[in-house]
């Protein structure tokens, strides 16, 4: 995993989640109504068929009249309604974008996790304010600036374009320039490793870093337990609000997870 340094849109900067619809929608709900008539025509038909197998004369039903100019009609009323309705969502992305003054300004930092490990077999990003994870094709942010991990540090000098089509190869020299020179060492083993450091032959290959002057990081449990501040948050998506509470929370009986339409 790498830390990404580069620009987003101002929805992600500020957390705005409200054109967003809630994942847990998406996993609740059917793949589609028609599934469900299916379901309901099938259920019905062994009643159907047992019915018809006692009685000894059936009689055939008239067939149901459907008018297709009526029907006609309201497919344009329901296509007409579709585009004026994508037309709206247009005008009010394209306003909102307009009224943004630093539009592909807005620094933002996120996770960038490369393929090859973990069964991972596209680039992925994970939005650590909401914890989203997106795909290289459908990311919401707009240029990468540099990135790095505990090992090293590498600047973007591709030529600007969109993240799909930029080249990830960090080993690329022409597309990632690296800042720490070390030796090559094989995938899996350690960088940093003592004994070189100390060696008069790598002294001058290594990069002099000085010394952190911030002290060790100590969590309380108290505050992993807890899980987020105050134990609670509010996520606002479209048409709903998700709300995420710590496990044993006082005065929430055991409630973890509610969601408000």
């Amino acid at each position: 995993a790498y830390v990404v340094s580069g620009y987003a849109p101002v929805a992600i900067t500020l957390q705005d989640l409200t054109s967003v619809q809630c994942p847990l929608l998406k996993t609740s709900a059917w793949d589609d109504d028609v599934q469900i008539k299916d379901l309901s025509s099938q259920l019905a038909a062994p009643a159907a068929t047992e019915q018809s197998s006692n009685n000894r004369y059936n009689v055939h039903r008239d067939r149901t009249h459907v008018s297709k100019h009526l029907q006609m009609l309201a497919e344009r009323e329901a296509a007409e309604s579709a585009h004026l309705a994508e037309e709206s969502a247009k005008r009010a992305t394209q306003a909102f974008k307009y009224q943004d003054p630093y539009q592909d300004r807005r620094v933002h930092c996120w996770v960038m996790v490369l393929p090859g490990r973990r069964d991972i077999s596209n680039v992925q990003f994970i939005e650590p304010s909401t914890g989203i994870i997106y795909q290289l094709n459908e990311s919401p942010y707009q240029r990468i600036e540099s990135l790095w991990n505990e090992s090293n540090y590498w600047i973007n000098i591709q030529k600007p374009c969109e993240l799909k089509d930029l080249y990830f190869d960090l080993d690329d020299s022409e597309a990632w320039e690296y800042i720490i020179v070390k030796d090559k060492v094989n995938k899996g083993e350690r960088i940093f490793d003592p004994k070189i450091s100390q060696s008069p032959r790598n002294s001058k290959l290594l990069l002099l870093e000085a010394s952190s002057w911030t002290s060790k990081i100590v969590i309380p449990c108290e505050l992993i337990k807890s899980v987020f501040p105050d134990g609670q948050k509010i996520l606002y998506f479209n048409k709903c609000n998700l709300e995420k509470f710590a496990p044993l929370l006082p005065g929430k009986q055991g409630l973890v997870l509610r969601l408000t339409l």
